[in-house]
């Protein structure tokens, strides 16, 4: 199991089911990354436990990205915390 919880500076953030406000969120740099990657989409959703087009609308800011995802998605992509932070606007 993945350990959900994160500290964002002085925000502490546990696996209830908490979302990042998408307007913080680097969009097309975090797109970009996914890219450089090589990483599918596809891989990324099923990992993820969601359809590609609603990771989509996570990643078009349609809808919030949920903690235990951005946990899940940084560690497929190997984000540092600190990159994690700046992709995600924590």
């Amino acid at each position: 199991m993945v350990d959900s919880s994160l500290k964002f500076g002085n925000i502490g953030l546990t696996e209830g089911g908490e979302k990042v406000n998408p307007e913080k969120v680097r969009k097309d740099e975090l797109r970009d990354r996914i890219v450089a990657s090589g990483i599918t989409q596809i891989h990324i959703a099923n990992n993820l436990g969601i359809s590609t087009g609603t990771l989509q609308n996570k990643l078009n800011g349609t809808t919030e990205f949920k903690v235990t995802e951005i946990v899940k998605l940084s560690k497929i992509l190997g984000l540092s915390n600190k990159e994690r932070d700046y992709y995600f606007g924590l």
